[in-house]
């Protein structure tokens, strides 16, 4: 079942690929005008018995902290129900913010050569002690 954002601007797509798994593809920008769009799929995602939740940036081309604390919230979220989040093959720009501010200490990144995010890697979570600079978010 896909799921695509209301509104043509929106820069969400939710890809749902069964009962326990999501897919949410992010197009764009995320800041704080477009993030109610990122909020709701990760919302639903963590309200809908989804034992992992996979971010596919790859086509993601900016990313405020106001977007990058919703990602850690709704992991926290997330892994305390059991579930996980993890951010797939982010663009270069994408991986560069998640670098600079921390996130990607707080939250898995998969590169591209990870060819089946559900399948490919067992454990997920970050170092022991890892928060990044938005841990607390």
């Amino acid at each position: 079942m896909a799921h695509v954002a209301d509104a043509p601007h929106d820069p969400i797509l939710r890809l749902d690929v069964d009962a326990h798994r999501v897919l949410v593809a992010v197009v764009g920008e995320i800041d704080l005008d477009t993030a109610v769009d990122l909020r709701r799929a990760l919302l639903d995602a963590v309200t809908a018995t989804s034992r992992r939740v996979v971010l596919d940036l790859s086509r993601l081309t900016w990313i405020d902290s106001f977007g990058l604390g919703l990602l850690v919230t709704a992991r926290r979220r997330l892994r305390s129900t059991g579930g996980d989040l993890v951010i797939w093959r982010p663009s270069r720009k994408a991986a560069a913010i998640l670098e600079l501010s921390g996130v990607d200490l707080a939250i898995p990144v998969l590169p591209a050569s990870v060819l089946d995010p559900f399948t490919d890697v067992a454990d997920t979570a970050p170092p022991s002690g890892a928060t990044g600079s938005l841990g607390s978010a």
